[in-house]
């Protein structure tokens, strides 16, 4: 189940809806068959809702968009970046549980 709070990037809305959002954007690149992304999954959905209005969350399914996957590197999943005024200002790899992920929004808020 998907909150409707995470939206779907791909290629098409890359540049307008990630690159130039006016909030942080997490980006999770994922995988449908890979377990870590599927317990990630309610975890971001959650953290959506609550940052809702100061943070931009969106998905990449780096099998139907492996151009963006292979333009960010990504050669495992989950990869979680955090995107600031169009530019990588953090990347995470693997698993996060939720109170991780939380601080690390509150950190990350823009001021």
């Amino acid at each position: 189940m998907t909150s409707g709070n995470v939206r779907s990037f791909t290629k098409a809305n890359f540049t307008s809806d990630v690159l130039n959002s006016p909030l942080p954007v997490m980006l999770h690149f994922y995988a449908t068959w890979a377990e870590p992304c599927k317990q990630l999954t309610p975890i971001i959905n959650s953290l959506a809702d609550k940052y809702a209005d100061q943070i931009v969350f969106g998905n990449v399914d780096v099998d139907r968009d492996e151009e963006l996957a292979l333009e960010y590197g990504v050669t495992s999943v989950p990869t979680i970046f955090l995107i600031v005024d169009g530019a990588v200002k953090h990347q995470l790899t693997g698993y996060k549980d939720r109170q991780f992920l939380d601080i690390f929004c509150n950190q990350n808020l823009s001021k």
